[in-house]
């Protein structure tokens, strides 16, 4: 086992480690929430990791999220995580998809990927991706944050979990 994952141990065995390795990720939404997911998955050696961010650093970003720095203002928030991944652990596939989720681009950003992490920040957005996973029987990681509040779940396909958190 690579010095760069002893850490990980004893909270991962060596077999969930090498198991992670095999992994594609797909994190929506690269700001404050997405910034640290994206950070954490390369460090503990995901296999690979598919951003997706249509948005880029502004000042207003500087004080809150992982990723944005000053020389970064401007910059394609998607892109600087990738950039920042292969900075952080080269051996990560990381690739970057700079577009806003749709209907129509999701279930293209979801393919050959085995979880869904969403950092997204507005429900409409969230709606269409659990409904493209639910379609895809992909499992989603709903992550929200909003102040000093911050929830978390795992849907598994079937769940219905944003019906649920966000009824008509």
């Amino acid at each position: 086992m690579e010095a760069r994952y002893l850490r990980n141990i004893p909270a991962l065995t060596e077999a969930e480690c090498l198991t992670l390795r095999q992994k594609r990720v797909l994190v929506v939404g690269c700001g404050g929430l997405g910034g640290h997911i994206i950070d954490q998955l390369a460090r503990i050696g995901i296999g690979s990791i598919r951003v997706v961010d249509g948005d880029v650093f502004e000042e207003t970003n500087l004080n809150r999220q992982l990723l944005s720095e000053v020389p970064l203002l401007g910059t394609g928030k998607a892109r600087a995580a990738a950039e920042r991944v292969c900075r952080v652990n080269p051996d990560v596939v990381a690739e970057a998809a700079e577009v806003f989720l749709t209907e129509e681009n999701a279930p293209s950003l979801l393919e050959g990927c085995d979880i869904v992490l969403d950092a997204l920040d507005n429900i409409s957005s969230r709606k269409t991706l659990a409904a493209a996973c639910k379609k895809s029987k992909i499992p989603y990681i709903y992550g929200a944050i909003s102040g000093w509040i911050a929830q978390a779940a795992v849907s598994m396909p079937g769940d219905n979990l944003m019906e649920l958190l966000y009824p008509e």
